[in-house]
């Protein structure tokens, strides 16, 4: 028998010492309710030790085998977690149990245990929710029977997004109609921008107890259809399955955001095989999802954004803009976008493509509205190509219409889109339109008449707006411009100077508009919602 050195002993004992350690934790969770306490205390010692152990051996530390006994660890934790899970619902508990089995089982590879142990939460969340998922979608209690349709919209926040714009115009709209329409958020930390008229109810739990508490809601309010926006949304929404028809809605074409986290990609498939209904915002989106992603063409519809045309022409007649504002909109030809300050939104090809527009035309001015996390980025690159006095950052506006109103020529850069919520707004303000040729929506709005798929590599005169190249996704400050800057470039220039060409697109935006009425859009979801076969 091979002789133990100091340091195998001094490993062994460590590791029973975080065995205990955990299995006190569990008992302090399940007893005493000290769950977060416990969990960040354990896990700080588990830290510490890891990164002492690594640091300390200097060596390369390779995977073990698991032995005979840690697979019967292993496999009595399962059992029990799935028994607690269908029984009792205890969270913190489950996740020690999980914290005990990746200590003790695969305590001899420190290192793999290190890299789990960065992520434990998240990972093991993922798990129990995965699980959870299962559970709910095999144990359905049965509903109270009822010819009423009560809805619950299921969505983040109320506040700076597409998606969440356009669950509130939702909820409003189903109030009209249906009396029972319950608004659920549960990421809404500020101010909410969108109005809603619905009732409202706003989740404070985190992570798992979210789901516990929607199932809770949809069992109190007899919930027969919950319609959710945007990936977290709809696992959410399959995950807290109480037996209601669930409708989740995706947004955006989910194999280009690169953005996405690849659990987020896995929750998204998953929410599509427990869905009964899928509604994407467009067509190419319903290909991508019945051909990339192997979903049942029978569960998939199409139904487009619509925009709410009353809303907008208040808001324009009530919208004020200071002094300063004024005076720019009156005195030059100012190109608009709007959008979050995100990768996504791709402003910084705009932003360089203008640098040469103003050369063209010296009387152009850009601005941009939204916020988000690339805005030091942005005001970074505006000061280094010299362009403060002709690009302004006016940030997040719950008004944005009257800035539309007031503008020239509205330019969508984005890398990718679901459908474009502020074309339509654009559109409806009657300003031409500039968009980029990205999937998934831009061409169906632009020109609906052409292959859906196509991908232009030079700017298009298309029959609603110019469609120019997208962007390969790439931050760029004050290099040579791309092939696709120097044609958005093109596109601008020529909307800009060619003025029968800008009334032609003008008056073409106010004819396109016409196809996204809410009269029109709203009645596809009513159809969708008292289908009794879904």
């Amino acid at each position: 028998m091979k002789k133990r050195t100091k340091k195998d002993i001094f490993i062994k004992l460590i590791k029973y010492i975080l065995l205990f350690l955990l299995i006190f934790e569990m008992i302090a969770v399940f007893l005493f309710k000290k769950s977060i306490y416990a969990l960040m205390l354990i896990n700080l010692l588990i830290y510490i030790y890891m990164i002492f152990y690594i640091l300390y051996f200097k060596k390369e530390l390779l995977e073990s085998s698991i032995s005979y006994v840690n697979k019967l660890i292993f496999g009595i934790c399962i059992i029990i977690m799935v028994l607690n899970l269908i029984y009792n619902f205890n969270i913190f508990g489950l996740i020690n149990i999980f914290t005990i089995v990746s200590v003790y089982c695969l305590g001899a590879d420190i290192l793999r245990v290190l890299i789990r142990k960065i992520g434990i939460i998240t990972l093991y969340e993922y798990m129990i929710e995965f699980v959870l998922l299962i559970r709910n979608n095999i144990y359905t209690e049965k509903m109270n029977i009822t010819n009423k349709r009560n809805i619950l919209i299921l969505v983040s926040k109320l506040s700076n997004g597409g998606a969440e714009r356009v669950a509130a115009n939702l909820a409003n709209n189903l109030a009209t109609r249906y009396d029972n329409v319950i608004v659920v958020t549960y990421n809404s930390k500020g101010k909410n921008t969108y109005e809603c008229s619905a009732k409202r109810i706003d989740i404070k739990d985190e992570k798992i107890k979210r789901i516990i508490q929607i199932r809770e809601i949809k069992k109190k309010y007899n919930i027969t259809h919950c319609i959710s926006f945007c990936t977290t949304a709809n696992f959410l929404n399959c995950a807290s399955n109480f037996g209601e028809k669930k409708i989740i809605s995706i947004r955006n074409y989910l194999s280009l955001n690169s953005k996405e986290r690849f659990l987020n990609k896995i929750q998204a498939r998953i929410s599509a095989k427990f869905a009964d209904k899928i509604v994407t915002v467009s067509k190419v989106i319903e290909i991508e999802q019945e051909e990339k992603y192997k979903v049942d063409k029978k569960k998939l519809i199409t139904i487009n954004n619509f925009y709410e045309e009353d809303l907008i022409n208040e808001k324009i007649k009530n919208g004020i803009i200071t002094d300063k504002e004024k005076k720019l909109f009156d005195e030059y030809d100012v190109v608009i976008t709007i959008g979050r300050l995100v990768h996504q939104k791709g402003q910084w090809y705009l932003i360089r493509a203008f640098k040469e527009v103003i050369k063209e035309c010296p009387n152009a001015r850009l601005v941009i509205l939204g916020k988000g996390e690339y805005k030091n980025f942005l005001q970074e690159l505006i000061s280094k190509l010299d362009m403060k006095k002709y690009v302004k950052l006016y940030g997040f506006k719950e008004n944005p219409y009257i800035y539309l109103k007031n503008s020239k020529v509205f330019v969508l850069e984005s890398l990718f889109e679901g459908m474009s919520n502020v074309i339509l707004e654009a559109m409806s303000c009657g300003l031409p339109i500039i968009a980029t040729d990205c999937l998934a929506g831009n061409r169906e709005i632009l020109a609906p008449d052409t292959e859906i798929t196509k991908n232009t590599n030079k700017m298009e005169l298309a029959k609603y707006g110019i469609i120019v190249p997208v962007g390969n996704g790439k931050l760029l400050e004050d290099e040579e411009l791309t092939h696709e800057e120097v044609e958005l470039k093109k596109a601008i220039i020529k909307m800009l100077t060619d003025k029968k060409l800008q009334q032609k697109y003008k008056k073409a935006s106010l004819t396109r508009i016409n196809d996204f009425k809410k009269e029109k859009i709203i009645d596809q979801w009513y159809k969708l919602i008292e289908e009794d076969n879904i």
